[in-house]
């Protein structure tokens, strides 16, 4: 009788067991495919253990989980890939946490030593022993070994202010999900010989005295006592004239470009994006310095946006997100479209508001280079 209870009990807490790891496997959660100047730059999948169309649900601190991107462009730059990350921790988190998660994100940017290319896949896993593992095509970047890190990651795409309109929602499509676009992203894969080109990232170099002594000046730089104030909710204007912005978090409280055709404006960038690679090595302090100026641009901008009154009128909402390049004076060197509304009089509004605001602040010394470019995201909202 007894040993038949103890079988039983064996045979219970086995199954549990089963059942516990079949709960565990990650699933397909959403996909998106993110767009720029009206070409894909990569799709992204969000896998979860349990399926949500919840953004707070599934930035509820639970692993596994991992984020993927598969990249569709020809070639990414590393310094617009991190920018797409850094840009996106500067709208969607607190001044606090960008203070403490600055040495991680240092790190962060430092795992992809050049481009990235058509094919490529890249795995942020949050895992309960190893914090944020990186991989690159089945390769081990590195991993940051910290429990909040894959969070302000995910917040870059279903926090308040996500990548496009459609993205949070697509990413949190709690399982539904559209079978021509998942065949896609099945069908992305690497070569071998890219494989092997990822590995050798991570291969020992030969350093002389110069670049040991320069990295050593780097890393000392990286440690930062300044502290930045926490972010300060945006206001809207009561008044029916003034659109409701979907305004970020801003984590600190801090010459009008001709027409130009579509294929100029491709050419200029695919231009820009071979020499990005090339960029300053951030530091923490560096880092924090450009989120800082985000935020800065972003307050200057929001200020000269207005609601198209025939818009309100025939009850017309929409989003646009705009790419502004402005020298060290603040002037208005290039604004791109990154994603339009369906309604030109939106569009119009939102490239007049950064034609108006020209110049915005100067760049701060403590950033490097001749120009800076960020993303400006306006959503029309009618109350």
């Amino acid at each position: 009788m007894i040993s038949k209870s103890i079988s039983r009990l064996g045979l219970c807490l086995f199954l549990l067991c089963i059942a516990s790891m079949t709960l565990a496997v990650e699933q397909l959660n959403g996909l998106s495919s993110h767009t720029e100047l009206k070409k894909e730059k990569f799709i992204a999948a969000l896998y979860v253990t349990t399926l949500t169309r919840d953004a707070e649900v599934a930035l509820k601190k639970s692993a596994p989980m991992h984020m993927e991107i598969r990249i569709l462009a020809p070639k990414l730059s590393k310094r617009r890939f991190n920018r797409m990350w850094i840009e996106g921790m500067a709208i969607n988190s607190s001044g606090s946490t960008l203070t403490k998660q600055a040495d991680n994100m240092v790190k962060f940017t430092r795992f992809f030593k050049n481009h990235l290319i058509a094919g490529d896949i890249i795995e942020l896993r949050n895992t309960a022993d190893e914090g944020t593992l990186v991989v690159l095509n089945d390769v081990e970047l590195g991993n940051i070994n910290n429990p909040d890190f894959f969070y302000l990651l995910l917040r870059t795409w279903i926090g308040k202010v996500p990548l496009s309109s459609n993205f949070r929602a697509e990413i949190l499509a709690g399982g539904d999900i559209d079978s021509d676009l998942q065949d896609r992203f099945a069908g992305i894969s690497p070569s071998d010989q890219r494989r092997q080109q990822i590995s050798a990232w991570l291969a020992p170099k030969k350093r002389d005295a110069v670049a040991i002594a320069a990295t050593t000046a780097i890393v000392s730089t990286a440690t930062i006592s300044a502290t930045v104030p926490e972010p300060e909710s945006f206001g809207t204007d009561p008044k029916i004239a003034a659109p409701e912005i979907a305004a970020p978090t801003l984590a600190f409280n801090p010459q009008t470009e001709a027409s130009e055709t579509a294929s100029t404006l491709t050419a200029e960038t695919d231009k820009s994006e071979s020499q990005e690679d090339n960029g300053e090595v951030l530091t923490a302090e560096s880092l924090l310095a450009r989120q800082l100026y985000i935020s800065t641009m972003l307050r200057h901008a929001y200020g000269y946006i207005k609601y198209p009154r025939k818009a309100v009128q025939s009850g017309r909402e929409g989003s646009v997100r705009l790419s502004v390049m402005v020298d060290r004076e603040g002037i208005v060197k290039s604004i791109l479209p990154i994603e339009e509304s369906e309604y030109k009089s939106l569009n119009k509004a939102a490239r007049k508001a950064i034609e108006k605001a020209s110049p915005f602040p100067t760049m701060p010394v403590s950033i490097k280079g001749d120009d800076f470019e960020f993303s400006m995201p306006i959503v029309f909202r009618l109350k």
